[in-house]
């Protein structure tokens, strides 16, 4: 069953109905079996503490995006498209996927070696970005939208794409590792994965505190308000949905209580929290089941429009990692 969204994600402040029809041409990405679909310029924020999941559903989220819709004539639901991470905590396991798309593809054609080239096709719709410190996170995005826009991947079109054009025109050759990145197809990536936003988060806040005090501190234009502006000009002018994880700032019952999300206004979350269409929080199960490591989830909407315009109820889930993926059931 499809559901259309909510009026107040479809349209987009200071933008053309050509526009609005170009984003919404797009099918949207299931990325996980508790969203339906993410729609261009849509972000899931995977929201728990240390241990709950958040790197495997976010690993989960790129198989299924650059896995084939098909292998074989079998479906294995996938999307066939590019998909760019940027790992700012440095812990995302490239050979877990890649063993993980293996298996998928070899349950279904039964051969080793086929299995393996499958997972070698996926794996270069994969592009990783490695930003280990908030000023390359900053270069990244940056970067990340220059790029995009180099090979009109997905950028909008009139004066910017003709600008873009002049630009590429007189600009210098782009350097080897450029010239590769761009020429492996990442400018048509459909999905934006950030592992993990909140990385700096107590870098920031220390920050911030000489401001509450009365000094000199930060007036907004730190570095969560500089990621919250570029997030949302990627995924507007490069027409890509994201998934992203974030750590609450204090800890609940050691990861048993879903964490609680005060909002930005309270300075309790980032700026570029305010950004997420969606909202999967998680907690650590702790009845005792060991037959899979799992976790219970809570899916909403943020918002206070989209429930006036009839949004869909908050959903719990009992969530499942196993060796054959993510599995989700309606608690």
């Amino acid at each position: 069953m499809t559901t259309r969204p909510s009026p107040s994600r479809v349209w987009a402040p200071d933008e053309t109905a050509a526009d609005l029809f170009a984003r919404l041409d797009a099918s949207p990405l299931a990325v996980l079996p508790c969203c339906r679909g993410l729609h261009v310029g849509e972000a899931l924020e995977l929201f728990g503490e240390p241990g709950t999941g958040k790197s495997a559903l976010l690993g989960e989220a790129a198989l299924r995006c650059i896995l084939p819709e098909a292998v074989d004539g079998v479906p294995v639901g996938g999307h066939a498209s590019d998909a760019v991470l940027v790992d700012v905590d440095g812990t995302f396991d490239v050979l877990w996927l890649s063993e993980a798309l293996q298996a998928r593809a070899l349950a279904v054609c039964g051969d080793a070696a086929r299995a393996a080239a499958i997972a070698e096709e996926c794996m270069r719709r994969l592009h990783v970005l490695r930003c280990a410190t908030e000023h390359e996170l900053l270069l990244g995005l940056h970067a990340l939208g220059c790029l995009l826009a180099e090979r009109g991947g997905g950028a909008d079109g009139g004066d910017d794409a003709a600008a873009a054009a002049a630009a590429a025109a007189t600009a210098e050759p782009p350097a080897p590792e450029e010239a590769a990145w761009l020429a492996s197809g990442a400018a048509r990536a459909r999905l934006l994965l950030i592992d993990s936003l909140s990385a700096f988060q107590w870098l920031e806040r220390a920050r911030r505190r000489p401001s509450a005090a009365g000094g000199g501190g930060g007036k907004g234009g730190g570095l969560d308000a500089q990621v919250a502006v570029l997030l949302r000009a990627v995924l507007q002018q490069h027409r890509l949905c994201a998934v992203w994880s974030r750590t609450p700032a204090s800890t609940h019952n050691g990861g048993a209580d879903f964490p609680l999300d005060m909002g930005a206004a309270a300075g309790a979350a980032p700026a570029w929290a305010a950004a997420a269409t969606h909202r999967l929080a998680l907690k650590r199960r702790v009845d005792g089941e060991a037959a899979a490591v799992s976790y219970h989830a809570l899916l909403t909407q943020p918002g206070g429009t989209a429930k006036a315009h009839g949004g869909p109820q908050p959903e719990f889930f009992d969530v499942q990692l196993t060796a054959r993926g993510v599995t989700m059931a309606r608690a």
